[in-house]
């Protein structure tokens, strides 16, 4: 029978605290860890429509990149969970750490209050989770 993740070491080793700190209005870190997250790069991604693993081009002033093969723009969120969502990447990724490090999650109301957005996007959010 597989362990809980809780109990690996890995988990046993996160400070909660530290977490919290560094992921509070740290947008760059965030938009880093999920580049690296989603794609396992920070200087290559790829395209959701044609699946082109490449340095595509940027378009920095919309945050998104132009594949090369065929033309689609897409942005970190395309394709994802997280596509549609406003959210900055700081708050979806302290929620994620949130619901995932309690042993049967957490409700949208704590969601809410401890990562600053109303009940209604913590709650669709957990449901995309």
């Amino acid at each position: 029978m597989a362990q809980h993740f809780l109990l690996s070491p890995i988990a046993r080793a996160l400070a909660d605290d530290e977490m919290q700190l560094a992921l509070n209005n740290n947008e760059p870190l965030a938009y880093a860890l999920f580049m690296l997250f989603r794609w396992g790069s920070l200087t290559q991604q790829v395209c959701p429509k044609c699946g082109q693993v490449d340095a595509h081009i940027p378009r920095p002033k919309h945050k998104q990149w132009r594949c090369r093969g065929c033309a689609f723009d897409f942005s970190l969120k395309s394709g994802s969970l997280l596509d549609g969502t406003k959210l900055p990447y700081w708050k979806a990724l302290k929620a994620l750490y949130l619901w995932s490090s309690e042993p049967k999650g957490m409700s949208a109301l704590a969601i809410s209050r401890k990562c600053g957005v109303t009940y209604e996007a913590a709650y669709l959010l957990l449901h995309k989770f």
